[in-house]
């Protein structure tokens, strides 16, 4: 027969595993490619990966930042047909996101991120997937920041984030010409004009009317709108 207090210590230590589990649960999930991952429900997909909530709410916006930028359901965007759409289901899912896009200091934080980035440092990654996850890191932060939450905390200083981000279009592109290698391209180059897009029609009390910048849809932007975006961007 065993003791009460075997009994006890017995009880805590189930529960300190079934904690430890459900942290771990929470924090670390199978490979995508497993059988593990491919018997989770949609929802429990998104449980196994969002942040325990009490970790959440003592975490800091630069952590959160860090975090978002890294984290590998943010590539689910991708999924979408447009990145507005992929954007907001990602932030629906994922408590760590929705959670920094309604942080009251993030677009100043994620600001700072963003242009504390230094671009030349592609031009060091030897590995093709290392590029893109670089490249996708800077794409991410340009997408949180022309979010309408974000983009509100900017009021009266738009001019600034609009400058930043064109700064970024035009040293990728000065990268690219320098190296004669496409290391920027593609949604790298042209989404800087979506958020560009976004970040103009807020500074000039205007109502976005283009569906391409409405919807970050990059398939509905031309070749002259693009250019549009960015030539009234230089004029400010």
């Amino acid at each position: 027969m065993i003791s009460k207090p075997l009994n006890m210590i017995a009880l805590l230590l189930f529960l300190t595993c079934c904690f430890v589990l459900t942290v771990f649960a929470q924090q670390k999930f199978p490979s995508r490619d497993s059988k593990e991952w491919n018997d989770l429900t949609v929802a429990q997909r998104w449980q196994a990966v969002n942040i325990p909530e009490d970790k959440l709410i003592k975490m800091s916006t630069n952590d959160l930042i860090v975090h978002c930028v890294n984290f590998d359901f943010m590539w689910d965007i991708f999924n979408y047909p447009n990145y507005g759409i992929g954007l907001n289901v990602v932030i629906e899912n994922h408590n760590g996101l929705r959670e920094l896009l309604n942080r009251k200091d993030a677009g100043k934080l994620i600001f700072d991120f963003y242009k504390k980035i230094d671009l030349n440092k592609i031009t060091e990654i030897s590995e093709p997937a290392d590029r893109g996850e670089f490249v996708a890191r800077v794409f991410f932060l340009e997408l949180f920041l022309s979010h309408p939450n974000i983009l509100n905390q900017f009021q009266g200083n738009e001019k600034e984030l609009i400058k930043a981000i064109l700064k970024t279009h035009d040293t990728c592109l000065e990268i690219n010409a320098k190296t004669g290698n496409d290391f920027y391209c593609g949604y790298s180059i042209r989404t800087k004009a979506l958020a560009i897009g976004r970040a103009l029609d807020r500074f000039k009390g205007r109502k976005t009317t283009e569906p391409a910048i409405e919807e970050m849809d990059l398939s509905k932007l031309t070749d002259a709108n693009y250019h549009k975006i960015i030539e009234e961007a230089r004029q400010l």
